[in-house]
């Protein structure tokens, strides 16, 4: 091929990237299960357990893969990465990307030093694992959702009402104080204020 791929860090601007929950992965168990409990066993298991990890990711040990005397997963003696049922770190197992301590990749190879890499920026954001409950909010985020509808999308896409864009701005803003913002964001800081401690 003529063309090379590649990739960059999209860093934030004290040049780290942020870690994400697994949740990230929309990991949900659907309404009409039957055993819920039962399935959410299942899935933290699957989630937490690293013989399970293993298993989903590279197969069946001393047949699809070894682990040498570092611990790290290497293909049985014989079989050339060509011929490997599976891709070391290849899978679609995304969640795995979260507790890669536990689950390292094949040593000396591009995806190694790609997770090497990636370990050196990475850092856990303040409110990793920050749910918002919003359940007493139920009334200002549905007015908000309309004022959004009618006033912040067309403004996004750069349609424009008034005389200028700051017009436009400051309507939004109206609108939005009149539906009540204020109140979400005050119980959000509160919100997150406790999940600090502070």
């Amino acid at each position: 091929m003529d063309w090379e791929a590649g990739f960059f860090w999209v860093t934030s601007p004290s040049g780290h990237i942020d870690r994400t929950p697994l949740l990230n992965d929309g990991v949900a168990v659907v309404s009409a299960s039957e055993n819920p409990e039962q399935t959410l066993m299942a899935m933290n298991l699957l989630l937490t357990d690293p013989r399970y990890q293993w298993l989903l990711a590279y197969g069946i040990e001393g047949e699809h893969y070894v682990v040498d005397e570092d611990g790290w997963g290497t293909l049985p003696e014989g079989i050339s990465p060509d011929e490997a049922p599976i891709h070391f770190w290849m899978h679609s197992f995304s969640w795995f990307l979260y507790d890669s301590g536990g689950f390292p990749p094949p040593r000396d190879t591009a995806a190694h030093r790609l997770s090497l890499e990636m370990e050196s920026v990475a850092s856990a954001p303040p409110l990793l694992g920050f749910q918002f409950d919003t359940s007493e909010l139920e009334a200002e985020l549905a007015a908000l959702n309309d004022v959004w509808m009618e006033f912040e999308i067309p403004l996004a896409w750069g349609f424009i009402r008034g005389d200028s864009v700051q017009d436009d701005i400051d309507i939004l803003i109206a609108q939005s104080r009149a539906a009540g913002i204020d109140r979400v964001r005050e119980e959000l800081q509160r919100q997150v204020d406790e999940f600090l401690g502070n």
